[in-house]
């Protein structure tokens, strides 16, 4: 008569039910007869996630009917780190290596971004990569975005980023980058500096 889910506690979106052929009303055979329930498992959250099946029958004197459901959520985790490549020179392009490393549990879904905010002096002029990132600018603002999934536990993904070198970097400037994803579990490594020195060329 009724197929329902209930969650501990009040766990409403981690477990529901798919497409199944035991409906409210349908009827099974004596001795071999059979339906199926099937249960998705979407979890809200990570950890330990629980939840009921319940399957309610007549006539049957042991009815209703109650199965546990068990699953562990896990998600993404991703950290940034960058890198200059050398010393750079005033007018000559200076190249950062961006590097965006995941250790959840689960690969990246959806669209990862990167945010590098580039100190004065630098600007950027393009990036280089296997197609897998994609950069914009908006002033000092450079905003790179992949759609390709980053492996769980460890797995890494990386583009160069080439910046023009003007008379206003010289020093020690500091380059600020972060990272975002969908679903990310983590709330440390997501941002990170890139201590850069530019001297004039000799």
């Amino acid at each position: 008569s009724a197929v329902t889910i209930s969650g501990t506690p009040g766990i409403t979106g981690d477990f529901q039910l798919g497409t199944n052929t035991c409906t409210n009303g349908a009827v099974i055979a004596a001795t071999s007869g059979s339906c199926t329930v099937n249960v998705i498992f979407t979890p809200t959250a990570t950890g330990s996630r629980s939840g009921t099946l319940t399957i309610s029958a007549s006539p049957d004197a042991n009815s209703p009917h109650s199965i546990t459901l068990n699953g562990t959520g896990i998600a993404p985790d991703v950290t940034i780190g960058a890198a200059p490549t050398g010393t750079f020179l005033v007018g000559q392009p200076g190249t950062y290596t961006i590097t965006v490393t995941n250790s959840g549990g689960s690969a990246t879904t959806g669209t990862t971004t990167v945010t590098d905010t580039l100190p004065p002096g630098l600007t950027f002029n393009s990036n280089t990569n296997t197609g897998a990132w994609s950069c914009v600018a908006a002033g000092q603002t450079v905003t790179c975005t992949s759609s390709t999934a980053i492996a769980s536990n460890g797995g890494t993904s990386s583009f160069n980023l080439i910046v023009n070198v003007a008379d206003g970097a010289a020093g020690t400037p500091s380059n600020s980058v972060g990272v975002t994803t969908a679903g990310d579990s983590g709330t440390t490594g997501k941002t990170a500096t890139a201590p850069t020195t530019v001297n004039f060329p000799v």
